[in-house]
């Protein structure tokens, strides 16, 4: 679970799985869901005051590429949040040098180009949330991969990133271009 303060009070996001918004494997039907199923997820959500929804789309290929996600659920899910005052951002990323590659430099270009295609796909989506842990101490590629994302992200979705690091133990977080920042022990 994730919280932020904001002006009108506590707001809270929720890491959720949605393995129903993924592409259908081959006679696999039973993680699909219907308006009724969506509707009844949202409900406890707003009654608990869930403003943002993080939806698994990890891990990354080892070629950059994100999972793929079933269009028409998708877009149903998409339209019931928005009516629902609901943001949506997925979490992307994956485990570092198993699904992450973020030194290598065509690694990075396609996990970028994946996730503004992903953008451009869905616009009703708010942004992303990238995760890759655990993150080496001192390893900058991390800055490189923000600084790409950065500068092709369209100026109304917002990147919101979290990495555990190797150092202490540490769980970082912040908004990307919006001065947020937060580091947990």
């Amino acid at each position: 679970l994730i919280s932020n303060k904001t002006a009108s009070g506590l707001d809270m996001g929720i890491w959720e799985t949605m393995r129903g918004l993924r592409n259908k494997q081959a006679g696999s039907t039973q993680n699909y869901r219907g308006s009724d199923a969506f509707f009844k997820l949202l409900t406890p959500l707003q009654k608990h005051h869930i403003t943002d929804i993080f939806p698994h789309l990890c891990p990354a290929t080892p070629g950059g590429e994100l999972p793929g996600m079933d269009f028409e659920q998708s877009k149903l899910f998409l339209e019931l949040a928005k009516a629902n005052g609901l943001s949506v951002m997925p979490w992307v990323g994956g485990v570092y040098q198993k699904h992450c590659f973020p030194a290598q430099k065509s690694w990075r270009d396609h996990f970028v180009q994946s996730i503004t295609s992903r953008l451009s796909e869905y616009p009703q989506l708010d942004g992303i949330q990238l995760n890759i842990e655990p993150w080496p101490n001192g390893n900058r590629d991390l800055l490189n991969l923000l600084d790409e994302l950065n500068a092709v992200i369209p100026e109304n979705k917002i990147v919101f990133f979290g990495f555990l690091s190797v150092f202490f133990g540490m769980h970082f977080s912040g908004f990307l271009g919006t001065g947020f920042f937060s580091f947990f022990v």
